[in-house]
């Protein structure tokens, strides 16, 4: 996959980011709580097949109530499988999960037309555009910045903004405010804004996936110990989220055996 203003992370087999999954500051229902759950035990485990079928049953949800905190965590369910869509090539399937999701944050818009989160969606969306149809990269590029400055002018100190912000910011050149070193201190601030509340982390995937991207820039800038540390925190956090503890962090001590960082 080409480098692009698209915010996906793109070193990984099966395991979906996503990004902006935000079911920890709403009030929710039981069937809510049990599909975050669900959701998170498919992150930890690389099971897309079984988040494809909480993201039936969400649906089903909302299609029999017309909730909106239903609309809001079914949508962002449905961004998070488009992101493992475009790295495994299901491009029709992404595409039809793309128009869902689209669709969907255009409702949660006309519900709360200042909704700092949904435009960081609608930005990331616009990324997820350039995927399947790169012939309109600069038009779609351009929408992502347009709804990314949106949020930020609305919510500063949203983590899930400062996510998704980190996320777009990877993909621009350095000429342009972008790049590595901007996309970590946008990762710094979103973790720092989600730990403020540590009562809402639990169950979090999330935050799990914002520390798991700050491992992989750290580690990509060459920034060892800081990528170790990260991972040891991640690890402590969820011992058994399976793409840090089988692959992220053993490459890491791979590439940094015999250098005794002080993980």
């Amino acid at each position: 996959m080409e480098r692009s203003i698209v915010p996906t992370i793109i070193k990984f087999r099966l395991i979906v980011i996503i990004i902006l999954i935000p079911f920890i500051n709403r009030n929710l229902g039981a069937q809510s709580v049990t599909c975050n759950i669900e959701l998170y035990n498919a992150f930890i485990n690389n099971r897309m097949d079984k988040w494809e079928q909480v993201i039936g049953e969400m649906n089903k949800k909302y299609q029999q109530d017309k909730n909106i905190d239903c609309l809001y965590n079914l949508t962002f369910a449905q961004y998070g499988f488009i992101v493992y869509c475009i790295i495994s090539e299901q491009r029709e399937k992404g595409e039809e999960f793309l128009n869902y999701a689209e669709n969907n944050s255009n409702r949660l818009l006309r519900y709360d037309s200042a909704w700092a989160e949904i435009y960081s969606l609608k930005a990331a969306l616009y990324g997820f555009k350039i995927e399947f149809n790169k012939l309109r990269a600069i038009k779609y590029g351009l929408k992502s910045l347009e709804y990314m400055d949106r949020a930020m002018a609305l919510d500063q100190n949203n983590a899930r903004v400062w996510m998704e912000k980190g996320n777009i910011t990877y993909y621009i050149p350095d000429f342009l405010g972008g790049g590595l070193q901007n996309a970590i201190a946008c990762h710094v601030k979103s973790v720092s804004l989600f730990e403020k509340e540590p009562e809402l982390l639990t169950y979090n995937w999330l935050y799990l996936l914002v520390l798991t991207n700050l491992g992989r820039w750290y580690t990509e800038a060459e920034k060892y110990e800081s990528a170790g540390r990260i991972y040891e925190k991640i690890l402590q956090i969820e011992p058994d989220y399976l793409w840090v503890k089988n692959e992220l962090y053993p490459d890491l001590q791979d590439k940094t055996s015999g250098k005794n960082y002080p993980y």
